[in-house]
């Protein structure tokens, strides 16, 4: 395989990857005026005209001024064309001199003027209150500004066709005049193909559509009446087709119709969903298939979005919601991206607030939640019918200047908004904590499901696995992650949210909850652990880690890590001296010869020490001195003495080796003589 081929394969798998963009952002105000896209950026009339790329971020922000009064000039891009440079065109009403007009100003895509002139497309200044609608398109190296008016002096209704060229300057003009036609309304005007142009009235007397279709090249029309009111109407290049989006019938559903380039139809298709408002449906076509916004009539709180294939398949829809009920807000698409605006609020503040929506149309990967909704799609018959043509050829002069308008830098700002208060629609949409400990009840936050058909929860591994209840109890016993899914069922449609919460054990605390005071002093109760934790003595609602009892009792407190509480009784007890106390002799005199004995008794449990090292607890005593014993349980000692004095009392005997007994007092008797003896029998 050579390089060439390499690199042609590369190219190819680089086109066939989808690059989306999305952001939903708050911009100060709603804007019904129609938003114009580049591939990169997005051109939106907020104030004058804004520039923002496909995040959001603001290029650049200008308004439009009259150079002379330095007045604010109206500038408005519906019915209004971008290029593929991103040079773009704005109209602005004009009356002056008891005169209506109206402007194009030429913006590059840096949003400076490259030109800006006025229009009177009949020179005639009688007609004081007409308002002219153009609609100005780019094709090839011309400007065609094509606009249906009613010139009231003449009481003729026209349809007029200016060629510019791209400094402005007029190339041609091609005016037409209704005659006796049905054309009775405002008309719409799409581009179509090859310089073709569709003229769409919706007739509200018969429910038709006149549709006439213009050449530029030839100058002829082509008319036909369709079966339903046209709301939208899209020639797509790569399968040389013409999509065709409208309504009728009892039913007033969304129709799509596809045509080949004879106005024949292939696919004729209506959506069944209970959401719709007759009139209201706005329609974008982008590369995945036609994107339909659709508002509910029925609960009047939220739009339907449905996205359809151009071959009439059903590839999904969403629901969206919508809090102001009489206010219905555009949408605009490009190939690859769909941008509309909305009135939602957040449960934070429950204000409603106005904010732009652009993403995918398949909600790849939007930033916010949307709940999915069901749709069904069915055949329709539709009859086109091709008719005579009503329009006759007529000259108008056309006046056109240079306004003079400049531009003044404006300052937009904008932030992030995801709406997430969808109520009275009823969604699975719930929040809760991410991190629970094993035994906590789950707490359940933003239930929107009161008004649901339907609810069902889904908690393997809970307390309780199933449950149909609206706001159900359910704990953990186990650590480890787990899933919870509502499913809500909403206007006959199942949507369902799931939310993963990771549940774990308390850390191992290391506390001694029995405590032994051994006198009447204060203690400190010391529960503070080696890792960052919250302390709450509920005796006091302390926060400290050390609290200061000078009595005995049971003394609670909580102590809390990241995400488990656990509450701790310390008992605290008076020590009870009788199990170590020993009653020793009184202080004592005793012969070295014959030792006093020591008995005390004291608990099992307890230790003790004498003061010269003896090691036995009971023992004789034979030498003088001082001696402590002292005693020890549970932490508490006490100690007694007693003072021996001891003194020899070996025997000293002999017998005298003569006696006188002359009974003269001395030494008369015979008997044993010494100290420390008692004679018993001699």
């Amino acid at each position: 395989m050579n390089f060439r081929i390499i690199f042609s394969i590369l190219l190819l798998m680089i086109s066939s990857l989808q690059c989306y963009s999305q952001f939903t952002k708050v911009f100060g105000q709603p804007v019904f005026d129609r938003v114009l896209f580049t591939s990169e950026t997005i051109l939106i009339p907020l104030r004058g005209i804004t520039l923002v790329d496909t995040l959001g971020n603001v290029i650049w922000s200008k308004r439009l001024l009259n150079s002379k009064t330095s007045q604010l000039v109206g500038s408005f891009t519906t019915n209004m064309d971008i290029n593929d440079k991103g040079d773009f065109l704005v109209k602005s009403n004009i009356y002056e001199d008891k005169v209506n007009k109206f402007a194009l100003t030429f913006f590059n895509d840096s949003g400076q003027i490259i030109w800006s002139k006025s229009f009177q497309p009949d020179s005639n200044t009688n007609q004081l209150k007409q308002v002219y609608r153009p609609s100005a398109f780019f094709l090839e190296n011309s400007i065609f500004v094509i606009g249906e008016y009613e010139i009231f002096d003449l009481q003729k209704r026209v349809i007029s066709i200016i060629e510019l060229d791209l400094n402005g300057d007029l190339v041609s003009e091609n005016t037409f005049e209704f005659i006796n036609s049905n054309f009775n309304g405002e008309v719409s005007i799409y581009r179509l193909f090859d310089g073709t142009f569709a003229y769409v009235n919706n007739d509200i007397n018969t429910s038709q559509s006149q549709v006439a279709i213009y050449d530029i090249n030839t100058k002829n029309f082509v008319f036909y009446t369709i079966d339903m009111f046209v709301q939208a109407i899209r020639y797509r290049q790569s399968d040389s087709s013409i999509y065709i989006v409208g309504e009728n019938g009892i039913i007033r559903s969304p129709k799509l119709l596809k045509l080949n380039l004879n106005f024949e139809i292939s696919i004729s298709k209506f959506l069944i969903l209970d959401a719709y408002t007759p009139g209201i449906n706005t329609v974008a076509y982008t590369e995945k298939g036609i994107f339909f916004k659709t508002p509910d009539e029925a609960s009047n709180s939220s739009d339907v979005f449905t996205l359809l294939s151009y071959n009439g398949e059903l590839k999904g829809a969403w629901r969206f919601p919508r809090e102001l009920a009489l206010l219905h807000f555009p949408m605009f698409g490009s190939e690859k991206h769909i941008f509309h605006y909305a009135y939602a609020s957040s449960l934070a503040d429950n204000e409603p607030t106005s904010f732009a929506a652009f993403h995918d149309p398949e909600f790849k990967d939007f930033g916010c939640y949307i709940p999915e909704t069901c749709v069904d799609i069915e055949d329709v018959e539709i009859n086109i019918i091709p008719r005579n043509n009503t329009f006759v050829p007529i000259s108008l002069e056309v006046e056109i200047e240079d306004t003079g308008f400049i531009t003044q830098d404006i300052t937009i700002e904008s932030e992030d908004f995801c709406p997430d208060n969808f109520t009275p629609i009823a969604v699975p949409l719930f929040s809760s904590d991410d991190t629970l400990c094993v035994g906590e009840m789950v707490p359940l936050y933003n239930l929107q499901n009161v008004n649901a058909e339907s609810v069902q929860w889904k908690v393997p591994g809970a307390s309780t696995e199933l449950s149909t209840l609206n706001d159900p109890i359910f704990t953990f016993e186990n650590p480890g992650t787990y899933s919870i899914t509502q499913t809500v069922e909403y206007a006959g449609c199942f949507s369902d949210y799931t939310l993963d919460i990771v549940v774990v054990a308390p850390n191992p605390v290391d506390l001694q909850t029995d405590i032994i005071q051994c006198d009447e002093e204060p203690i400190a109760l010391d529960v503070s652990q080696s890792y960052p934790v919250d302390y709450l003595w509920l005796v006091d609602s302390s926060i400290a880690s050390v609290l200061e009892v000078s009595s005995e009792g049971v003394f609670s407190v909580e102590i809390s890590d990241r995400h488990c509480t656990q509450q701790f009784d310390i008992n605290v007890e008076n020590f009870n001296y009788g199990l170590i106390a020993v009653d020793l002799p009184l202080d004592s005199s005793i012969c070295a010869q014959r030792p006093i004995e020591i008995k005390p008794e004291i608990d099992l449990q307890a230790t003790f020490a004498w003061s010269d090292g003896a090691e036995q607890l009971q023992r004789n005593i034979s030498e003088s001195g001082l001696y402590t014993l002292t005693t020890s349980l549970d932490g508490c000692s006490t100690s007694s003495s007693i003072q021996v004095l001891a003194e020899d009392c070996s025997t000293q005997l002999y017998l005298p080796n003569a006696f006188s007994p002359n009974l003269d007092g001395i030494n008369d008797d015979f008997y044993p003589l010494g100290d420390n003896f008692e004679v018993l029998s001699f």
